[in-house]
């Protein structure tokens, strides 16, 4: 099982960072790690772009939702079947947010243990022929930061990226008449 998710995710990411460290991000790890995850990102776009439309119609449907809720307070078989009638009518599938984690999680968990591993050039092994093996790996970003060390900085503008990133992906709908500390 390992080797196999070694022969599908780990290797895989490894060899573009190695090879992208060596030729489009000028021998700067930080910009590799940067250009590895946005081509991460650019190959499930289409996986975010379904989810991102799932969770719209969902936020949209959330009043009828509730009316059936409160409708079928009693019984959880008519609420069930109300609720998978309305997802059917608007074309929603619950659970399609779950795929999209199940998805992510090997690819981001192996991305996370290419850049743990340190990455000396005596441990890099699996690299494919036509990736070069670095003589050393530059692992100071843009000349700020060593990204071997911990860094109390880059920890605050990691948690600030990623509030604001999820801040920015919060979709309002201006016809939903909900106040914003509910719909929150």
């Amino acid at each position: 099982m390992i080797y196999l998710y070694n022969l599908i995710f780990y290797h895989p990411i490894l060899n573009a960072l190695i090879y992208l460290y060596e030729t489009v991000a000028f021998r700067n790890f930080g910009l590799a790690i940067i250009v590895v995850t946005l081509l991460i990102r650019l190959i499930l776009y289409p996986f975010f772009h379904k989810s991102a439309k799932q969770q719209m119609v969902m936020q949209r449907i959330q009043p009828k939702i509730k009316k059936i809720q409160e409708l079928h307070k009693g019984d959880k078989e008519k609420q069930t079947q109300a609720l998978m009638d309305l997802y059917k009518e608007h074309g929603v599938n619950p659970f399609s947010s779950l795929l999209l984690i199940i998805l992510q999680l090997p690819i981001m968990l192996a991305l996370y243990w290419v850049v743990r591993s340190g990455l000396t050039p005596g441990d890099i092994a699996g690299l494919y022929s036509f990736v070069a093996q670095p003589h050393a790996i530059n692992s100071v970003f843009l000349g700020l930061f060593d990204l071997a060390k911990p860094n109390a900085i880059m920890i605050f503008l990691a948690a600030a990226a990623q509030y604001f990133q999820a801040r920015l992906a919060i979709w309002r709908d201006p016809n939903n008449t909900t106040a914003p500390s509910q719909a929150e």
